[in-house]
């Protein structure tokens, strides 16, 4: 291999990596996204049951 060839290699390489390193920064990005989602959207839920239950006993 001549010397153009490894700085290919080397080019191709080190794009790969950082290629890979963003993939996986951004999927742990998003499972964490998706996880405070649907912490959210589960704490609502509890909230509204809550409030519904409270109402029910005020009204009774």
């Amino acid at each position: 291999m001549n010397d153009g060839g490894w700085r290919l290699m080397i080019l191709v390489g080190g794009y790969l990596s950082c290629f890979l390193l963003l993939e996986i920064l951004t999927f742990i990005k998003w499972k964490l996204v998706c996880k405070r989602a649907v912490v959210c959207t589960w704490s609502l839920i509890v909230l509204k049951k809550q409030q519904q239950q409270q109402q029910q006993k005020m009204e009774t």
